[in-house]
């Protein structure tokens, strides 16, 4: 799970996201990828903290995300040249990172959709 951000409604500060995955156990895995569990990192630049939540992909190519405090329902799904446009468009820093080279923005997927995270409190 690549980096990504959005924006936190409740104050109108800007948020980043990374996600991990943590290996599952063969008896759970998927192997066609219909289960896994991601530690979730929160980033709140201006505040410079941090949070980690653990979420399930139950989505499988979807990524729909779940967990105790953090929801994502996807709504829209964004691949090949479609993804590396909305890379360049609204992650320009990412774009920058591989020097705007099309041909590796375009094996990225680009989500777009609802998230809800919930008992979101930094710590001081």
């Amino acid at each position: 799970m690549a980096p990504g951000s959005f924006i936190w409604a409740s104050s109108r500060a800007q948020l980043s996201l990374m996600g991990e995955e943590i290996p599952a156990d063969d008896c759970v895995a998927c192997p066609d990828g219909g289960y896994q569990e991601y530690r979730l990192t929160i980033l709140h630049f201006a505040l410079g903290k941090e949070v980690h939540r653990i979420v399930r992909n139950t989505g499988g190519d979807l990524c729909q995300l779940d967990g105790d405090t953090a929801r994502f329902q996807p709504s829209l799904l964004l691949t090949d040249d479609k993804a590396a446009e909305a890379i360049e468009k609204y992650f320009p820093s990412i774009a920058e990172r591989v020097d705007h080279d099309v041909s590796l923005l375009q094996e990225c997927t680009v989500y777009f959709g609802d998230m809800e995270i919930t008992n979101l409190v930094f710590p001081a």
